[in-house]
């Protein structure tokens, strides 16, 4: 089992102001086909929907 502290998972910033973590992916664990992430948005913003199914790469 991968256990990640959240304050060594480095973050990045997109374009709305959100903070996203990558938490377990391919990239940084053993985990395969499936991944976990954590979004933060600063207090009072809000963020715009996506087209998940769109923007899905297929392997």
């Amino acid at each position: 089992m991968d256990v990640k502290n959240l304050n060594d998972v480095p973050a990045f910033i997109t374009k709305d102001g959100s903070e996203i973590r990558e938490l377990l992916a391919y990239r940084n664990s053993c985990i395969r086909n499936q991944s976990l992430a954590e979004a933060r948005l600063p207090l009072g913003a809000s963020t715009t929907a996506n087209d998940w199914f769109r923007m899905q790469e297929f392997r």
